[in-house]
């Protein structure tokens, strides 16, 4: 939820937890934590923290069930945005490649940034994913938030980059909750 007139409607609905859109910067959800706070209304917040972004806009993506009848919104990607394409216009070639595929996010540097600004749980990618991979990601964000009010936690973010380096991944991206610019969320020379 963008808008913050449906968390008032899920909260008077008996909602606990809402779970806000991978595209909301740190700064909007800071804005909607604290007018939560400073109207006293309690309402957890969720957050996408890690694993593959898609290149549409959250519970928007109907590619995929147009291309194989398999709906992003029910869960059921068949994930069109990792396929090769090619660009063309009037006739001649642009690019081609993976054009719409994305790097994964990986937020797991800025979970302290993330607590401080109201966000209470991350989810994180497993569907679909090895238990190799979920045990690690799980073991990596686990380490980084008991240790994010650490003054120096260099050597630990240097261990779990290592970690998380042995999985696979699209290579990361902070993402557009961390403010990057779509040229760096977007990964078009690695689809899967």
């Amino acid at each position: 939820l963008r808008d913050y007139n449906s968390i008032l409607w899920a909260h008077d609905e008996g909602i606990k937890r809402v779970i806000l859109p991978r595209e909301m910067s740190i700064d909007e959800i800071k804005n909607i934590s604290t007018r939560l706070e400073k109207e006293n209304i309690k309402m957890d917040l969720e957050v996408f923290g890690h694993g593959s972004l898609c290149y549409c806009i959250s519970g928007d993506c109907y590619m995929s069930s147009f291309i194989s009848g398999r709906s992003a919104n029910r869960g059921a990607c068949a994930q069109p945005c990792r396929s090769m394409y090619k660009l063309r216009y009037h006739n001649h070639s642009i690019s081609n490649g993976c054009l719409i595929s994305t790097h994964d996010l990986a937020t797991y540097k800025n979970v302290k940034a993330i607590s401080d600004a109201g966000i209470i749980s991350l989810k994180i990618e497993g569907r679909l994913k090895s238990e190799d991979y979920v045990a690690t990601v799980v073991n990596a964000y686990r380490t980084m938030i008991d240790h994010m009010n650490d003054d120096n936690n260099s050597e630990i973010v240097k261990k779990v980059n290592e970690d998380l380096d042995l999985v696979f991944n699209r290579y990361y991206t902070n993402g557009y909750i961390l403010e990057d610019t779509p040229g760096e969320v977007m990964g078009r020379k690695s689809s899967f």
